[in-house]
């Protein structure tokens, strides 16, 4: 079977979601402080050759989704292909993984031109951080929704949400 064709229409926001999952759906980007720092050293380097608008990102253990404004296919093919040949080599240096990385050539998404779509895309992907949050989270009965939510902050994930909300880019990663 062929690969699906990558489009994005000629007129419109350029508004982009991508998507891409380890191979197997293995654990290889598990939150480190020094996997946070190779995740923004790719995602920052890919986007100053390729001059993509980050509009929002967030990574999971085991999968990403990025929201990114391009003005053509081909400069989203060099800038995921810059960016996830990257990651994919130091990330698995990190974790002592040689084999393949990605279970498949990342999946692109076009976002409709109404801002209802567009800000639900961005709803969305920042809500993937508190998901995979809240997924790993324990919960008893001492926990209380207010401490699950003050403690997403100490979480060693990059956090673009957090980024967003103090105006502060230093926040975005501990």
């Amino acid at each position: 079977m062929g690969r699906p064709i990558r489009y994005l229409p000629s007129e419109g926001s350029g508004l982009v979601e991508v998507t891409c999952r380890t191979v197997q759906g293995r654990y290889l980007l598990t939150p480190s402080p020094e996997l946070n720092e190779i995740l923004l050293g790719a995602l920052g380097r890919a986007q100053q050759l390729y001059r993509v608008g980050i509009c929002a990102f967030a990574f999971a253990s085991n999968h990403f989704h990025l929201l990114l404004r391009v003005e053509s296919t081909r400069q989203l093919a060099l800038f995921m292909g810059h960016f996830n040949s990257n990651l994919a080599r130091e990330a698995g240096r990190l974790v002592r993984w040689r084999e393949k990385f990605w279970g498949r050539r990342y999946q692109s998404i076009p976002v409709s031109d109404e801002e209802a779509a567009q800000v639900e895309r961005l709803r969305y992907v920042l809500a993937q951080d508190y998901a995979s949050y809240c997924t790993s989270l324990r919960f008893d009965s001492s926990t209380t929704a207010d401490t699950s939510v003050r403690s997403i902050c100490c979480l060693p994930t990059v956090k673009p949400v957090l980024t967003v909300v103090s105006g502060d880019p230093g926040v975005s990663a501990i």
